[in-house]
């Protein structure tokens, strides 16, 4: 399939410098950005496993600034694709990569790929970290306030099977 006729592209396969340019140049950005929220995630992981929240509540600022940064670089790639004639969508970039396989965007876009899933792995492993954190939080919380029931069996010091207590001691203080 031939790109699409436009005022910079004409179908001549041959991209205006100026608007690679600021095409790689979006795309770099986006590269930088993700690696910069791969790595707040890695400290979120060490924070969760610290329990030092305060550190999380600022990892979670930074992290809320490098997305609104994410979006205005996105924005402006897609305005660089749009320049040179394809939309701005899976399918256009498919055609611009199909059509332009050497060029810089084509690498660029590539690690970006690469670096975006790694950040999606490794957040998805954050929100598992997340929700055992806030699980035994509200198990301790229970057991302070009374009302926490085991329900699976436990061992006790001895190492025999025994059921939970039915309200905690310190409820009773």
């Amino acid at each position: 399939m031939s790109p699409p006729q436009s005022p910079s592209d004409q179908g001549t396969g041959e991209i205006p410098p100026s608007v690679l340019a600021d095409l790689v140049h979006a795309v770099r950005s986006e590269i930088t950005l993700t690696q910069a929220l791969l790595d707040i995630i890695a400290k979120e992981h060490q924070a969760i496993a610290a329990t030092n929240l305060n550190a999380l509540l600022l990892l979670i600022d930074k992290k809320k600034t490098i997305a609104s940064s994410l979006t205005e670089a996105g924005a402006q790639r897609d305005k660089c694709i749009q320049a040179l004639g394809y939309e701005a969508t899976q399918q256009g970039i498919t055609q611009l990569l199909g059509n332009h396989p050497e060029s810089d965007f084509a690498a660029g876009w590539q690690t970006l790929h690469s670096v975006a899933s790694q950040c999606q792995e490794q957040n998805r492993l954050l929100g598992i970290a997340i929700s055992k954190f806030l699980l035994a939080t509200n198990q301790s919380i229970d057991i302070l306030q009374g009302g926490y029931q085991l329900t699976q069996n436990t061992y006790g010091p001895k190492g025999h099977v025994s059921r939970g207590a039915e309200s905690s001691t310190i409820a009773k203080i």
